[in-house]
């Protein structure tokens, strides 16, 4: 991964390009090792720091520069992510699959393996971690308190679930260990099955042997409990996780389920779309997570000694003043978008770029709605490019060349979608955008 860094690092890739390459290549080559062996955590941290350097950067020997942090950047596009990875999560996700397998039997060369030769007939919920074992099956081993928390039985006949030593009641084992006291105080034996404490689809508890005085606490809450878990009368005896089949569970699922997750953002619809262009698209994804270099903010940290907007002079340069706000903005986006967004009933006296972006995603007619997205993304970009060049000293585009710009991004990537193609014919309408 390194000799690919380096080699990446002198082709002036863009960011949504380094984006790409992370995706396709970089995390195909982590997820190979993290699908058969938990990887040490000092090697996650050392990976993670490289492509973090490599993204916003594009060179892994510079520092500094990071502008998301790499949790919320392995976050799905829905939830304001950049739909990467965490590859932490992923490894775990891996390992959690195979235990999955092992306890459910699997028919993998692996499982068949694990279950033969290390398990040995031992049962895994309750057997202790040996000294004498390889560092993974240790770590494996130590999953086992994580999936407990996903893991439930769909019950039918309860003969190929174990009565004792599966977490069928309440997410634990009724015995910890063979010679646990709450065996010897039933009639029941070890390898006894749930279909010897149930009868015509009904609870048939046992009770303590009359020759015990005091039951174990754990017996006897098992015993008195009135909310046992469900017994189904169709299909069979399965393992669930999550409340889904263990074999139809992929390592997708597992990953969803144990990831830090956070609640949908509205904008993402206007951001990723099928008419998004790459460059422009991750853009303005920084532009909704107010993460651009704006004066407001690098004033307040101390960095720029001024608010004043490069654009029209006048204002405080905030994200919603320069692409909402802004008399040069709004001056060069009139002769077509404005025309364009006052065509279709949009309003674009919001409270900020965010708000704008979620009413596109409200529109009734989602075809125009998906053009007009694409539009304001084209938009974002140029008004921040002419905004740098200014900062920068690199000159002044003007309105007719920003304008310009702005028509020939749009012209190039219309044409070339499938869908607008598609939808073109049977809408001739939108030709009027």
């Amino acid at each position: 991964m390194t000799a690919k860094l380096n080699s990446w690092a002198n082709l002036l890739l863009s960011f949504a390009g380094r984006v790409m390459l992370i995706k396709s290549v970089l995390h195909d080559i982590q997820g190979f090792w993290c699908s058969h062996f938990l990887l040490p955590s000092a090697v996650h941290r050392n990976i993670q720091s490289m492509l973090t350097k490599f993204l916003w950067k594009g060179n892994i020997n510079q520092k500094g520069g990071a502008k998301v942090a790499w949790d919320d950047i392995c976050l799905p596009k829905e939830e304001g992510g950049l739909g990467l990875k965490n590859m932490v999560h992923w490894n775990k996700a891996r390992m959690l699959h195979h235990l999955l397998k092992v306890i459910t039997g699997s028919s993998t060369l692996r499982a068949i393996w694990v279950n033969r030769t290390v398990l040995k007939h031992k049962h895994i919920w309750i057997m202790d971690i040996p000294t004498d074992c390889s560092w993974i099956w240790r770590k494996i081993l130590g999953l086992r308190e994580v999936a407990i928390q996903f893991i439930s039985f769909h019950i039918v006949t309860g003969e190929t679930i174990s009565l004792w030593f599966d977490p069928w009641w309440k997410s634990c084992c009724l015995a910890n260990s063979i010679s646990s006291p709450i065996i010897n105080q039933c009639s029941l034996p070890h390898t006894a099955t749930l279909a010897s404490v149930m009868q015509s689809g009904q609870w048939l508890l046992p009770r303590p042997s009359v020759r015990i005085h005091h039951a174990a606490p754990l017996l006897n809450a098992w015993i008195h409990d009135h909310d046992l878990p469900p017994i189904h009368s169709n299909d069979c005896d399965q393992v669930l996780w999550d409340g889904v089949p263990a074999s139809k569970i992929r390592t997708w699922n597992i990953w969803n389920s144990i990831r830090n997750s956070k609640p949908t953002v509205l904008w993402h619809k206007a951001v990723w779309h099928g008419l998004q262009i790459n460059r422009f698209a991750h853009h303005q994804w920084l532009t909704c997570l107010n993460r651009l270099n704006i004066l407001a903010i690098l004033y307040r940290f101390g960095i720029s000694s001024t608010q004043q907007c490069f654009l029209c002079i006048i204002g405080r340069e905030t994200s919603t003043h320069l692409f909402l706000q802004c008399t040069y903005s709004r001056w060069s986006a009139s002769y077509a978008l404005l025309k364009l967004f006052g065509y279709l009933g949009i309003s674009v006296a919001h409270a900020s770029w965010t708000e704008f972006l979620e009413s596109l995603t409200e529109l009734v007619d989602k075809d125009k709605g998906l053009i007009v997205a694409c539009y304001a993304q084209v938009f974002c970009y140029h008004i921040w490019r002419e905004r740098n060049a200014r900062a920068h000293g690199k000159g002044v585009f003007g309105p007719l060349k920003l304008l310009h710009g702005m028509v020939l991004d749009i012209k190039a990537q219309l044409p070339s979608s499938d869908w607008f193609n598609t939808v073109i014919c049977s809408r001739p309408d939108l030709l009027l955008l």
